[in-house]
């Protein structure tokens, strides 16, 4: 996983001897596997709903070791895992829970739902620091009974250094021209995205600004949708679909464009939008002209006419006027990028992530 990756990388960059111990669904069917690396036990693999209870069974019998001469121990959210909590109560070490989400916004098995309640209570309860990712997130577990003293608001992170600006090999082989004004978005089109927003906007305002095209990285369930609206638009010549792509590729994607579209939408049931997108911050190190919705942490993180221009969530229309202002507007997009970049390599670098973990309390 990125994320997983990232902190491993931020905690060894300032300096932090790292680790890793993690148990395995799927092995390699070579039997070769990295060091650190535990079977989940055949039994367990071919149950269903058991493999994290396998899991927590292959790191309880062979992570001991390391555990004993670690400083603390350190878990990322796994639904019904104890076993980081239960090793470092064992060996008399801190335990710091990275808290994601709450089972309630993610939804449980339908089998073992109880069981990734319980060992969620478990881990709240016994964390020595817990590690959120938003404030929303951070307030649900203050008003659950948890001592704000126990929390760390850690939003997600980037690494600057793998985003360079500009792209131009990468824009022509897109098929842009250097006149073009490229409108970005890069995600996998859950409905939280927006894209079907994104494409509504884009679809009235791109008549009359003839330069302006689209470009869409990913794929999802509003992917279908999203198309559907650009081709009845009759806009199908103005926007390039990539589909999927690997991890190292978003960075060129980005810098192919000169504009970078964020337009997340409210949760339908009225839930408060807990999310850190890391999307958000490759955007920022990717020196682009930002337009986002003004929700959750996207709205903190962001600063109107500063580092972004943010409009009302689901709001086509404003976010259409939006992309006019940016349009004929060079010294306003690269005012926006430069200041998104700089702010960026200030606070939310994996390194700073870092460092707010192990900080003391």
């Amino acid at each position: 996983m990125t994320h997983a990756r990232e902190v491993i990388a931020g905690l060894r960059k300032i300096g932090c001897e790292v680790e890793v111990r993690e148990a395995i669904i799927n092995p390699d069917p070579s039997g070769s596997r990295p060091r650190g690396q535990f079977e989940v036990p055949l039994a367990c693999r071919l149950l269903p709903g058991f493999a994290s209870m396998g899991g927590d069974l292959a790191l309880l019998l062979k992570a001991s070791r390391a555990i004993k001469s670690a400083d603390l121990v350190y878990q990322r959210q796994t639904p019904c895992s104890v076993a980081a909590l239960l090793l470092a109560t064992l060996c008399g070490k801190p335990f710091v829970l990275e808290y994601n989400s709450t089972i309630d916004h993610d939804g449980s098995q339908a089998l073992l739902g109880w069981y990734e309640r319980l060992t969620e209570r478990l881990n709240l309860r016994y964390a020595s620091r817990i590690v959120v990712i938003s404030e929303v997130l951070k307030q649900e577990l203050i008003e659950r009974g948890l001592s704000k003293d126990r929390l760390v608001l850690n939003p997600n992170g980037v690494d600057p250094d793998r985003f360079r600006g500009d792209d131009g090999p990468v824009r022509r082989s897109l098929g842009f021209e250097d006149e073009d004004v490229v409108y970005g978005f890069v995600g996998t089109f859950g409905f939280w995205h927006g894209a079907p927003v994104l494409a509504r906007s884009f679809a009235s305002f791109a008549p009359e600004h003839p330069q302006a095209k689209l470009l869409l990285v990913g794929d999802g369930e509003e992917l279908p949708e999203t198309l559907a609206i650009l081709t009845e638009a009759g806009l199908g010549d103005r926007f390039v679909h990539t589909g999927r792509v690997e991890a190292d590729r978003i960075p060129g994607l980005l810098g192919a464009c000169d504009v970078l579209c964020s337009p997340h939408v409210p949760w339908p049931d009225g839930r408060p939008f807990h999310g850190s997108p890391t999307k958000l911050f490759e955007y920022m190190a990717a020196g682009r002209a930002i337009l986002a919705s003004e929700l959750g942490q996207i709205g903190e993180v962001l600063d109107d006419e500063e580092t972004a221009i943010l409009v009302p969530p689901g709001d086509g229309d404003a976010l259409a006027a939006a992309m006019g202002r940016v349009y004929g507007d060079p010294a306003l997009r690269s005012s926006l990028g430069e200041a998104a970049r700089s702010r960026t390599e200030e606070f939310h670098t994996w390194e700073k992530n870092a460092e707010r973990i192990v900080a003391p309390t």
